[in-house]
């Protein structure tokens, strides 16, 4: 196979110097089923393929920042591909960030802790009067289910507090949950029904619950769950208030009272003494109890998947993700009172939302506001951009900046950077673990990992990996990170307590991308050139199994559930659906030229892919495998879809705008003028 190309280092050096590029040639294998002569000249001007003007296309300048050797960047283009390694969407946790807010029964009191367990009282007093269930809204509001009162109180982040809804139907709430569209549910526990509560406070009655609702939550697809505490009945009930019983008799005596899902969809139920754990095929087993558990009443997890019981002895019990207990913080303001109980139900605050846009062109990162959908704030970075990585509490984010050798810190409520740290050659991507502490930045030239402390901003660790990283993914649990190596055709497995490589697997010819399953048994890695992906098992480290896919590969994203990855053949304009329980590709679907990117909405029911040879994008249901397509900008390189799953950002590169899709309607409801060059974008 003979492919003409230019010099990576003198396009770079031209690029930046404003010359045009130089040519150069190379001779190197041939893969079954590609043309024998590929002729690529730098810059990408659209439908008209490779030009040979001037390298001033951003995704030209992205290829090359990727830090990859000339012969990485033959295959790669050989494959028609205008963005091999397209970013992926990182989008921060909701409701897992620090501070933890607590319900004080007995004291009529809120009390917040911070991650460390310390005690203040957020607010007291005022309305509250046997407060129960809580619940935040997308902009901070903290929502208490009054239970003596009989309404539902709304406290600023200031702590300030107003009655948001009372009268009505409501009559003993005790649970809360807010859907997507930011309606308020309520359990109505002494008139055994659910209350749905509009944004602007207006009560609707959704359903019948018999024997005394009181723990609540949403799982990924939309379903409300509910506990009938009096019967141990576990009830399913979908948007028009139909209800099923999810778990019609719990094998655990007690009546139960919060509810939590975990990130593998899980369900979690507080009993007297016992956490139990309820798989999605409603299979009981506990998964933590006596010990510090006495009355264990609401739940929470945090971002690294530690579960948190508000328990009214008067303490938090925090659970790790095997189940093991302590104490997270007790007596003070947790301790009941003559009047009652203490700790009841619990809830993380809220991340802040926004959608951060890295401009490689203009060096500069756009902050969209997603509910007015303007740009609040344009933050001037460093060189070239190409990645952002925000922290769960959504406080800090961490910008690569591939032509510049450093990470630009952004503190996302002041959107200015407070820290600029230098790292290894061509930072190319960034991933922060699931606890927050840590953020692994991929050094493209310099074939190693920068490991950075968010406490301090500073280079904890440098690990050398193989030759030409591009991708780092972490593991669930934040106790592994791969990395994958273009240039070596490997994965490199770090151990994220010592920060050293305790495994390096082969896979395929130039892995890109790679993605571990929700439960972080598996991880997938789609390699670029062998038209492939490894399956690692993560125990053993060892490729189980090798799925051919179309030509091209050049993402993969995994439905919330697990069981199916999608993958973006470049090459081949088409998806290839790959079923996790068996690796065997069970559908390959259609899309639009050069499909580059693939996010998932949070609830599984669509993918959305950038076809960034057809300037669209291809909405794939997944349940029936039919394909919606979407004309947005010029050159779409990335999606991202806001954590509720209503609107997903689609960078068009080639017009430095972003698409604004209606997730419900799919249909572009706004498009945002950027930066210049926007490659990347970051909803949390």
């Amino acid at each position: 196979m003979k492919i003409y190309l230019l010099s990576c280092q003198d396009a770079v050096a031209n690029f930046r110097q404003g010359k045009p590029a130089q040519s150069a040639s190379f001779a190197g294998f041939q893969p079954p089923g590609f043309p024998k002569t590929v002729v690529l000249k730098a810059g990408y001007s659209g439908s008209k393929g490779w030009s040979s003007s001037k390298f001033n296309s951003p995704l030209g300048i992205r290829r090359l920042t990727r830090g990859l050797t000339q012969q990485l960047l033959c295959a790669a283009l050989a494959l028609g591909m205008v963005v091999a390694t397209a970013l992926r969407v990182q989008a921060g946790s909701i409701g897992t960030a620090f501070p933890l807010y607590v319900t004080n029964f007995g004291a009529n009191e809120i009390v917040k802790l911070d991650a460390n367990g310390n005690q203040t009282v957020f607010s007291s007093g005022g309305y509250l009067n046997f407060p129960e269930g809580l619940a935040f809204d997308t902009s901070g509001n903290l929502y208490v289910a009054n239970f003596g009162g009989s309404n539902i109180i709304k406290i600023d982040p200031n702590g300030n507090q107003t009655v948001f809804s009372s009268g009505g139907f409501l009559a003993g709430p005790t649970g809360l949950a807010f859907d997507a569209a930011g309606n308020l549910y309520v359990a109505n526990y002494d008139n055994q029904d659910i209350v749905k509560i509009d944004p602007a406070g207006t009560q609707t009655f959704f359903t019948l619950v018999l024997y005394l609702p009181t723990g609540m939550a949403f799982d990924a697809s939309g379903d409300l769950y509910v506990d009938a505490s009096a019967t141990g009945e576990i009830l399913k009930i979908d948007g028009n208030g139909n209800q099923t019983d999810f778990v019609g008799d719990l094998d655990f005596s007690g009546s139960q009272a919060g509810l939590a899902f975990d990130a593998a969809s899980n369900l979690y139920v507080a009993q007297p003494d016992t956490i139990v754990e309820i798989n999605p095929n409603g299979n009981q087993t506990v998964f933590s109890s006596f010990g510090n558990l006495v009355e264990p009443i609401g739940l929470a997890f945090d971002a690294a998947g530690n579960l948190y019981a508000g328990d009214g002895s008067g303490e938090i019990v925090k659970m790790d993700t095997n189940g093991n207990q302590t104490v997270f913080s007790s007596g003070g303001n947790l301790s009941g009172t003559n009047n009652g109980a203490g700790a009841s139900y619990v809830a993380f605050s809220r991340a802040q939302h926004a959608v951060e846009i890295a401009n490689a062109g203009s060096n500069t990162v756009s902050v969209i506001n997603p509910s007015t959908n303007t740009v609040t704030a344009t933050v001037p970075v460093g060189n070239i951009p190409v990645d952002a990585a925000v922290t769960p509490n959504g406080a800090t984010a961490y910008v690569p900046n591939a032509g510049a050798n450093t990470v630009s810190v952004v503190n996302t409520s002041t959107n200015s950077v407070t820290a600029t740290v230098t790292v290894g050659k061509d930072p190319v991507h960034a991933v922060v673990t699931p606890d927050g502490s840590s953020v692994y930045v991929v050094n493209a030239g310099s074939n190693s990992v920068s490991v950075l402390s968010t406490s301090s901003n500073s280079v904890a660790a440098t690990i050398p990996v193989g030759n030409n990283p591009v991708w780092v993914a972490i593991s669930p649990d934040g106790t592994k990170a791969y990395v994958t190596n273009g240039g070596s055709s490997t994965v490199s497995v770090i151990n994220t307590v010592t920060n050293t490589v305790t495994a390096t697997v082969k896979v395929g010819f130039i892995p890109l991308d790679v993605v571990f399953t929700p439960n972080g048994t598996q991880a997938y890695v789609v390699n670029t050139v062998s038209s492939s992906v490894s399956v690692i098992n993560t125990a053993t480290s060892a490729v189980t199994a090798t799925v051919k896919v179309g030509i091209g590969p050049a993402n993969i994203a995994l439905t919330p559930d697990g069981t199916q990855a999608y993958v973006a053949n470049a090459a081949a304009n088409s998806v290839s659906v790959i079923n996790t329980t068996t690796n065997k590709v069970v559908n390959t679907i259609k899309v639009g030229s050069i499909p580059v990117n693939i996010a998932i909405t949070p609830n599984g029911a669509t993918a959305y892919v950038a076809d960034t040879g057809a300037n669209a994008v291809s909405a794939i249901n997944t349940a029936t495998k039919s394909v919606a397509t979407i004309a947005v900008g010029h050159n779409p390189v990335d999606v991202s879809i806001t954590p509720d799953g209503s609107q997903a950002y689609v960078t068009n590169a080639g017009s430095n705008t972003v698409s604004v899709i209606n997730t419900g309607t799919n249909a572009v409801t706004t498009t945002v003028t950027v930066g210049s060059n926007p490659v990347s974008a970051t909803a949390f």
